[in-house]
């Protein structure tokens, strides 16, 4: 069963941060990126907004999100063991469209209709390509764009 939405983006990570916030700015208590993510979290959620750590400092990551009507299925390919799952959780939108967020560039320039507005979406996380950036950046080599890889699939649960 394929996603009923999917859009494929990059974004550029800086200091080991990227997000992704819904296109209501004002709907949001703290829009991205204000506020610092809590060290222990990989994922940081907060109504409309969510925050992403990165193994990478500054570079340009691929991330693909996908929206979907029913519990989503782990990502395919030949290599979707080497995927990592990040975990599970939930986020409240208010419009339900979504956009990547650097920290000092702004938004990405492509958004994607997750489902109904006013709901609380499931939100599960993957990731992959982790230990070949940081194993980059310990050589102090480039890391090539969309070494680090993420997916994150969106699913409506209830209204908000």
């Amino acid at each position: 069963m394929d996603p009923v939405r999917a859009l494929d983006d990059s974004i550029l990570v800086e200091r080991h941060l990227f997000g992704l916030m819904d296109l209501d700015v004002a709907g949001t208590p703290s829009p991205w990126p204000r506020g610092p993510m809590p060290p222990e979290l990989d994922v940081w959620v907060q109504a409309n907004r969510i925050d992403l750590r990165s193994t990478g400092e500054d570079h340009e990551a691929a991330v693909r999100l996908e929206a979907w009507d029913a519990p989503p299925e782990p990502p395919r390919g030949d290599d979707w063991n080497e995927w990592t799952d990040d975990g599970e959780t939930e986020v409240a939108f208010t419009s339900a469209e979504v956009q990547l967020w650097t920290l000092t560039s702004g938004p990405s320039g492509s958004a994607l209709v997750l489902g109904p507005p006013a709901y609380i979406y499931g939100l599960r996380v993957f990731s992959r390509g982790h230990d070949v950036v940081a194993e980059l950046t310990h050589d102090g080599s480039d890391i090539p764009d969309g070494t680090e890889q993420y997916v994150l699939q969106f699913r409506p649960l209830r209204p908000i």
